[in-house]
């Protein structure tokens, strides 16, 4: 028998809700989670809106070097210091590519903390996007909220955001009588296990540690030559990525000369108004924009966006005067709407209207 612990709220610590193979789950907090699951082989799910998954090709012959070198290419990606971030790595494809999850490492163990404080010690632990597996785009609603995975991005979003906004997503469809649960029960064996780096399940009393130890010892000795080539290997490669970098940096800020490029590439990012968010993310913060701004009033009949730019709409309704009043709503939100190319046909009144980013 196996459990199933989600905490599925990242602003309630304790909130979560627990159940055992097959079973409907229970909902409560960790006191009553660990008085119900006792001593069970558990699984933790994590919700998606805590990390961020990211693709990366892996460095040919990275061998014990390959964490360090993932850490380099994602170092432009991430928003967060990398310094902050636990990775943990999906297995290689045979492209050399692989999926890399990121999360902040000072939450995760805040986490596990406190389950341990309650007794419960997961032996694998999943993002619940990440369980859902699928040659293509997968999607399934769950805590209110819907989940996309697969082979698409692995996001959580709002479900009016989904529905107001679902010809830009992979189709997203819940199979019919289906609960979460069990589509999640089978997707976690080939979801990304956090449990990697410092985060590993440590198993075993002292004399399993002095095994370890020594064998760790044998497997040093016996590939420390292949390991300095590998290495010689790995630095040219990221000698190389410094380089390509760096030119790239020349290029898009002549002005500025590069002392520190990690640290100018970060303070840059602080400055910027907003944070640079995927196409999903931004369109889930139009679609509460647009619901808050009285969007009701209105059919969308048209969504563009182009970066830099900012979104594109033709927007009908009954009046020229209920188009005002949304064009007002949305700027009193801090946005800036400029509206044009109003007309009139016998279904009413249409216009264009153009949000910056």
């Amino acid at each position: 028998m196996h459990a199933w612990l989600y905490l599925s709220r990242p602003d309630q610590p304790d909130a979560c809700l627990w159940w055992r193979d097959g079973d409907t789950p229970t909902r409560g907090d960790l006191a009553g989670a660990a008085a119900a699951l006792g001593r069970l082989p558990l699984t933790l799910l994590l919700p998606m809106e805590v990390a961020s998954r990211h693709d990366v090709e892996v460095p040919a012959r990275s061998g014990r070097w390959l964490r360090p070198a993932i850490l380099a290419l994602l170092e432009e990606r991430l928003l967060d210091d990398p310094g902050r971030l636990h990775l943990a790595l999906g297995p290689l494809r045979n492209k050399g590519s692989c999926s890399v999850l990121a999360l902040d490492r000072t939450w995760l163990r805040e986490r596990l903390e406190r389950l341990a404080g309650q007794g419960l010690d997961p032996t694998r632990i999943h993002l619940d996007a990440d369980c859902l597996s699928a040659p293509g785009p997968a999607a399934l609603f769950c805590e209110g909220r819907w989940l996309l995975g697969g082979a698409g991005p692995h996001l959580a979003l709002g479900e009016e955001a989904l529905e107001q906004l679902r010809p830009l997503l992979p189709e997203a469809t819940r199979p019919d009588g289906e609960a979460p649960w069990p589509v999640l029960e089978r997707g976690a064996a080939e979801a990304i296990d956090l449990r990697q780096g410092e985060f590993a399940r440590q198993a075993g009393g002292p004399r399993a540690w002095r095994f370890l130890a020594l064998m760790a010892l044998a497997a040093l000795l016996a590939q420390g030559g292949a390991d300095l080539g590998k290495r010689w290997v790995l630095e040219r490669h990221l000698q190389q990525v410094r380089q390509e970098n760096l030119a790239t940096w020349r290029q898009k800020v002549p002005d500025e000369p590069a002392l520190d490029l990690a640290r100018q590439v970060s303070a840059r990012l602080q400055q910027e108004r907003r944070p640079r968010e995927d196409l999903a993310r931004r369109l889930e913060h139009l679609a509460r924009q647009w619901r808050d701004g009285g969007g009701a009033l209105a059919r969308l009949q048209r969504l563009d966006y182009q970066a830099g730019e900012g979104w594109t709409l033709q927007v009908s309704a009954p009046a020229f005067a209920d188009l005002e009043r949304l064009r007002e709503s949305l700027a009193k939100q801090g946005l800036e709407v400029r509206s044009d190319s109003a007309q009139r046909d016998n279904r009413g009144v249409s216009a264009r209207f153009q949000i910056k980013d």
